[in-house]
């Protein structure tokens, strides 16, 4: 099954930059703290979906489909193999994708923020945060 190509290539575009590197860094040093359970941890994205750019949006949206690539057979099958290939990816863990519109307005974003890391939006409090363009 053939992938969008301009997803495909901003997705392979981000997974060159520092973040991804770090995130896949992160799996790796937790690795050992696994057990056979599900592990999940939450993961916020905050960032301008509506005022700026809705790519944002589509990015967070295409990190989650993708890194559930990994695990989920008929995701993959559907949609194509991952287009980030997580290397020694521990086959219960899951992330819970978050996101929050700051809307370009910096009080917005920090109480979208804060929002995420305490839990106060209704769901679990997220275990990391990431996004903040300018707000």
């Amino acid at each position: 099954a053939a992938r969008p190509a301009l997803f495909s290539g901003q997705l392979a575009a981000m997974a060159r930059g520092p973040a991804p590197s770090l995130f896949l860094l992160c799996l790796a040093a937790a690795r050992p703290l696994f057990t056979d359970a599900v592990l999940e941890f939450s993961l916020g994205m905050y960032g301008p979906f509506t005022s700026r750019d809705v790519r944002f949006l589509a990015a967070g949206v295409l990190f989650d489909l993708d890194f559930r690539k990994n695990f989920n057979a008929s995701l993959a099958e559907r949609f194509g193999p991952p287009i980030i290939n997580i290397p020694d990816l521990h086959p219960d863990l899951r992330i819970k994708l978050q996101m929050c519109d700051s809307n370009s307005d910096t009080e917005i974003g920090m109480r979208c923020a804060l929002s995420l890391l305490q839990g106060q939006n209704g769901y679990d409090a997220v275990s990391g945060l990431v996004g903040g363009l300018h707000s």
